[in-house]
C-alpha cells in the first residue's frame, strides 16, 4: 500500500485440464484505496506473479516476478521493475541472464527480496523438483546481476511455497535463504543458508 495505491499479486503453480497445464494468477492495482482494481500493468505480461516487493528506500519502486501462464510459456519467467508505483514495468532479469535455469523445458518461479541501496536477491525455483535452482543478486537495482552459490535448503521439495529470502538491512551483502523441512535428515528443523556477496 502506498497512500491510495494498492498493489496485489497472485500465483497458483498448476492446474491440469485435458492433459495440458495452466497456471493461474496475476497482478492487480488500485488507485482509489481498493474501491476498484485493474488487472495487469503496462509492460507486464498477463501472467501469474509469484513475488511482489517494494524498494525500502523508494516508495514508488517495485519488483514483480512473472511466471508461466501455460506450458507453452515456461521461458517467460522474469523479474520486472516499476518506478511509478506499478503503473508501468520494464524487465530487469530474464531467461537470458539465468544461466540456463529458466527455459522452455519446465516451469520455474522466482522468489525475491529487496534491501537498502538498490539491492535485490532472487531465488529461481524449479517447480518440478520443488527446490531452489539458482540464487542471483544485484546492488544496482537490476542493472547487473551476480550468480551466487545456490544453497540446498529444499530437502523436502516444498518450494516455492516454503522458501523465503531476506537481505540483511545493515549488511546488504548478506542474503538469508530459508527452505522447508526434511524431517528424515534434520529432525524437522527448517533449513537456513547465508550467502555473502564479495
Amino acid at each position: 500500500v502506498r497512500g491510495s495505491t494498492i498493489l496485489a499479486a497472485t500465483f497458483e503453480p498448476r492446474v491440469i485440464e485435458a492433459g495440458a497445464s495452466f497456471f493461474t494468477g496475476g497482478f492487480y492495482r488500485s488507485t482509489d484505496g481498493g474501491a476498484t482494481f485493474t488487472s495487469g500493468g503496462v509492460g507486464l505480461p498477463s501472467a501469474p506473479v509469484s513475488s511482489l516487493v517494494g524498494d525500502p528506500n523508494n516508495p514508488n519502486t517495485f519488483y514483480a516476478t512473472v511466471t508461466a501462464s501455460s506450458n507453452a510459456t515456461y521461458s517467460q519467467t522474469a523479474v520486472y521493475k516499476s518506478l511509478d508505483a506499478g503503473a508501468t514495468w520494464i524487465p530487469v532479469f530474464t531467461a537470458a541472464q539465468s544461466a540456463g535455469l529458466i527455459s522452455a523445458a519446465g516451469q520455474t518461479s522466482i522468489k525475491l527480496t529487496t534491501g537498502p541501496g538498490g539491492t535485490v536477491a532472487i531465488g529461481i525455483v524449479n517447480i518440478g523438483t520443488g527446490a531452489i535452482s539458482g540464487l542471483f543478486y544485484t546492488n544496482t537495482g537490476g542493472v547487473t546481476w551476480t550468480h551466487l552459490p545456490t544453497p540446498n535448503v529444499n530437502g523436502g521439495g516444498q518450494a516455492p511455497v516454503n522458501i523465503a529470502l531476506a537481505i540483511d538491512p545493515t549488511s546488504p551483502n548478506i542474503v538469508y535463504v530459508s527452505g522447508d523441512n526434511n524431517f528424515s535428515n534434520n529432525g524437522g528443523i527448517n533449513a537456513l543458508a547465508i550467502a555473502r556477496v564479495n
